[in-house]
Formats: C-alpha cells, structure tokens, sequence
C-alpha cells in the first residue's frame, strides 16, 4: 500500500473554514473567479504537501495586467484564528463544471441515447430506489432505462447549490447484486467528509468497462459553477469533493468511494483537471435517503 504523504496545515480546521467562508464573500461575483475550496498547493505541475485556501481562475494575470484591467488582486494570504492561512491561485481550463461532462453516460439511458450513471442503491420513503444525478433525471415522472435493470420511473428529484440528486422506481425487481460495485465488491458505509480527506486515495469506475481508476481527493470543501440548464440556469455549486479528475463525459451521478469501499459522493461534473462530487453525508441527511450495502 501507498503511502500517504504528510500534509501541512496552516491553522486549525476551524479556521481554514472560517479564512474560507471569508474568501469567498470578498470574491462573490468575480466573473474570473470559479470557485474556491480548501486544498493542496500546487506548483510547477505537482500538488503540494502543505494545505492553503485555492483558488481556480479563468486566467492568471501578471500584476501589471490587473492593474491594467482595473481587476482587484486576489490577495496571498487570509488571516484566521491569528494564522495567515495562504491562498493558492490556480487556472482552470474550462469555464463552467458542465463544459466538459454532458448528459451522456452509458448505465442510465434515456430514449435510446446514453444519459447517466447509475450512484448508488438508497433507501427512500421505505423502497429501495436508484441514485443517479438530478441533471440526467430532468422532472419527474420521466422514464429511463438502466443498461442491466429495465425501465424506471424518476420518483423524486432535488437540486440547489448544494444538491443534485434523482431516485428512480425500477419497473422491475431490484437484482439482489444491486448494492455492489461494478467489480462485485459491496460498499461498507459512508464516508464522513471533513478536510482529513484532503490528499487520501479515492477510486470510481469507468461506466462503460467496469474497470476501477484511482485517484486523489484534492479540495474538500470546494465549489464550482455547474449549468443545470432550464430555469436554474448556471448555480454556483458549494460544498463539494473535488479529485484528481478521473471521469469523462457520461459519467454523471457516478459514485466516489475510499479505499475501505466507504461511499464519497455522487459526480456533478468536470472542470479542467477536477472531477467534483456531492458528498454522500451531507446530501443522504438533507433527503433522507439511507445507503444501502
């Protein structure tokens, strides 16, 4: 086993939170700006031992092009709980979370074409019920098609600037391997996310093989706008798990999970080298939905 390198925090979690939460108001409304989270440095193509307050721009500019463009600096450091926690600015290849991750998948279809991925299998209102991303269900009362389970009907569906999630009702019977993983493991539990997940190894899977790919837990928490379409239009997303992308398009809803097979969260999108998840704890508790293993 790999292991884990040590991280570097500045101050306590606390503070890297409140630093944050500060940040972020002073930055609301910058149309350069896509989000800003908690993660590791990052430099000359390598991540960082040290933990900082990121944050990911359209662009980076010199400091006589600021002043050129009339555009305030991001500043180098927020001060918190007597601490000077950095801030690392980083550019982001991509201008929305939904640039590069549409609504094709290879699990879930929908009239024929490839819609989503299946996140897990949940307890809602007393059933048994399929999670997939709240932008591959659209409204209730649509019909899809899982790949290996028939028709099903979308039951339920929430979505804010934290939530992005969708059950469906099988036509059919729930197959008793449901639960697993696509490599017949079962997930043990749910992951509680704090920033100790920052730098852990994380794996998802390819939703057209099978096939597991590893990756890295980068930011936690983090946030990115995502373009849900319609009338929600572009919301800007917080709280989120970002890693070490390991997705493509079509993955949406697909699941996040730790080495012990304890779920993360469900994919949103993808926005330059960062695959972003909602993490499962917060978004089950808030809709009462319950991970089934």
């Amino acid at each position: 086993m790999k292991k884990r390198r040590r991280l570097l925090f500045y101050a306590r979690q606390k503070d890297y939170e409140a630093a944050l939460q500060r940040l972020q108001r002073r930055l609301a409304g910058r149309p350069d700006v896509l989000g800003v989270g908690i993660g590791q440095y990052h430099r000359k193509g390598s991540y960082l031992a040290s933990v900082s307050l990121v944050v990911r721009v359209t662009r980076k500019l010199l400091p006589a092009e600021l002043r050129r463009e009339n555009i305030e600096p991001i500043p180098p450091f927020v001060r918190a709980g007597g601490k000077r926690i950095p801030v690392d600015v980083q550019h982001s290849c991509g201008e929305k979370v939904g640039t590069l991750q549409g609504l094709v998948a290879s699990e879930i279809d929908d009239g024929g074409a490839l819609a989503g991925a299946v996140g897990a299998i949940v307890d809602y209102q007393g059933s048994r019920r399929v999670l997939t991303a709240g932008h591959v269900a659209r409204a209730p009362g649509r019909v899809l098609s899982l790949r290996d389970a028939g028709d099903a009907t979308v039951r339920a569906l929430w979505q804010s600037d934290r939530l992005d999630h969708a059950v469906l009702d099988l036509r059919g019977q729930m197959p008793p391997d449901g639960p697993q993983l696509r490599n017949g493991l079962a997930l043990n539990g749910m992951a509680a996310t704090s920033g100790s997940i920052i730098g852990t190894d994380a794996f998802c899977h390819d939703v057209t093989s099978g096939e597991r790919i590893a990756t890295t837990v980068r930011n936690y928490p983090d946030s990115a706008p995502f373009d849900f379409g319609g009338s929600l239009g572009v919301v800007q997303m917080y709280g989120l798990v970002s890693a070490q992308r390991c997705t493509v398009g079509g993955d949406s809803g697909t699941l996040l999970y730790t080495a012990d097979n304890d779920a993360i969260g469900t994919l949103l999108g993808v926005l330059g080298d960062l695959s972003y998840f909602i993490p499962c704890d917060d978004a089950f508790s808030t809709i009462g939905l319950e991970l089934v293993t």
